[in-house]
């Protein structure tokens, strides 16, 4: 996952603050969904109810299994951390058109991210792995459009 920038690392602890979600438990979910594509997460922390996993349309399974108040933030979480991910303007740095060129409002803000190699949209990938390879912190991911 991309490095974040202040504005980025700003953005995400008040997502997370409005969930009662601590900063270091925000990372980890940034970056589980982030190497889900946007769309599932696998991931570990005491903050996050232990081993859990998440996938876009409110599947949320977390080892304090009991726990719906905590399920129920970790959902609203990371589907606004991958509304984050899917907004391309808030990953790119603005760029100069030329000289004289005065940058819109939205150019001149600050990147939520350094710049550095894109996260690919669903419409970029071609390739995918097989349910048997290892994706990201070792789980396979298994995608159905």
């Amino acid at each position: 996952m991309k490095e974040l920038s202040d504005r980025g690392r700003a953005t995400l602890e008040g997502a997370a603050a409005r969930q009662g979600i601590d900063r270091d438990a925000a990372l980890i979910l940034i970056d589980a969904v982030s190497k889900g594509g946007g769309k599932q997460a696998h991931f570990n922390h005491p903050a996050l109810g232990g081993m859990g996993q998440w996938s876009r349309g409110g599947m949320v399974m977390i080892g304090d299994m009991s726990n719906n108040d905590l399920k129920h933030r970790l959902d609203t979480l990371c589907n606004e951390i991958a509304m984050l991910l899917e907004n391309p303007s808030s990953i790119d740095e603005p760029r100069a058109e030329g000289p004289g060129h005065q940058p819109t409002r939205e150019q001149s803000a600050p990147p939520i991210f350094f710049t550095g190699p894109a996260i690919p949209s669903s419409a970029e990938r071609t390739e995918r792995p097989a349910a048997h390879e290892k994706v990201g912190s070792g789980h396979a991911f298994i995608q159905h459009d």
